[in-house]
């Protein structure tokens, strides 16, 4: 996630502020359903919720996934 955050602020860099895109992301640890077309389930509405809460650009995370990570 912070490596995709990276390369699209750098590409994005040289942009006037109201055109830059700045992505929101959400990750949640859990289980997720994919088929052909798409991913569904308790982990993408989670994620979904999280990515809500996240200001333009940056990334949230709930509890878990962090304790997960460290």
């Amino acid at each position: 996630a912070q490596a995709v955050q990276s390369a699209v602020s750098a590409g994005e860099s040289g942009q006037a502020n109201e055109r830059r895109i700045a992505l929101r992301m959400g990750l949640h640890l859990g289980y997720v359903i994919c088929d052909e077309v798409r991913s569904y389930g308790h982990g993408v509405n989670m994620a979904a919720r999280l990515e809500q809460k996240a200001p333009p650009g940056a990334i949230c995370l709930d509890d878990a996934t962090r304790q997960e990570l460290e």
